[in-house]
C-alpha cells in the first residue's frame, strides 16, 4: 500500500510552510501562495479542492511561525470538508506532532484539532531542517517513509512551491 495522496499534500505543505517561514524570501513565498488562491478563486480546474488545500496548508503552516493561522486552517477545513484521511485531517495530526509541549499539558484549551487550537504552543525544535521535521512528523503520525515511492521522494525533497505552481498552471506575477 502506498502513502494516500492527501498525506502526501499535507507533508508537502509542511515542509514548504516551515521552510518558507524562516526564509529571507518568505514575503515572496507569501505573495506566491496569495496569487495562487486568488488565481484558484477565478479559474476552475478540475483539482482545484486538492490544490487549495494545499495552499491554505502551506498558508497555515507559516502562519503558524509568523502569525495566526486560525483562517487559513478554518478555510482548509471548509475546502476538505467532513471527508475522513482529508488534507486537513492529515495536516493538523502533522501540526500536533511537530508542536512542543510546553508543561505538564498543552498550552490553551482547545484541541489541536480545533480551527486554532493551540496558536499558543511552539513549534517543536526550530534547528531541525523542513525536510527533517517533515519525515519525523510523518514517522510520529505513523505514516511509514518505506510507502514513499522515489516519486514520493523526490516531491518531497526536490520540488519547489515555484514548481507546483509552474505545474497547476498559475501564473506568478513578482
Amino acid at each position: 500500500m502506498t502513502l494516500p495522496v492527501s498525506a502526501l499534500i499535507a507533508l508537502k505543505a509542511l515542509q514548504i510552510g516551515s521552510a518558507a517561514a524562516s526564509s529571507p524570501s518568505r514575503e515572496t513565498a507569501l505573495k506566491m501562495l496569495n496569487q495562487a488562491l486568488s488565481w484558484l478563486g477565478t479559474n476552475a480546474t478540475p483539482n482545484a479542492s486538492d490544490q487549495q488545500a494545499f495552499y491554505h496548508a502551506t498558508r497555515a503552516e507559516m502562519m503558524r511561525v509568523l502569525g495566526d493561522p486560525t483562517s487559513d486552517r478554518e478555510t482548509l477545513k471548509s475546502v476538505c470538508g467532513d471527508r475522513s484521511g482529508s488534507v486537513y485531517d492529515w495536516y493538523m495530526k502533522l501540526v500536533e506532532a511537530t508542536e512542543a509541549r510546553t508543561g505538564l499539558r498543552w498550552q490553551g484549551s482547545t484541541s489541536p484539532y480545533a480551527a486554532g487550537g493551540g496558536s499558543s504552543r511552539e513549534p517543536d525544535n526550530p534547528h531541525l531542517s523542513s525536510l527533517g521535521r517533515t519525515y519525523r512528523a510523518m514517522q510520529t503520525v505513523g505514516l511509514d517513509q518505506g510507502k514513499l515511492t522515489l516519486s514520493n521522494r523526490r516531491y518531497l525533497e526536490k520540488v519547489t512551491l515555484s514548481h507546483i505552481l509552474h505545474k497547476h498552471g498559475i501564473p506568478f506575477t513578482s
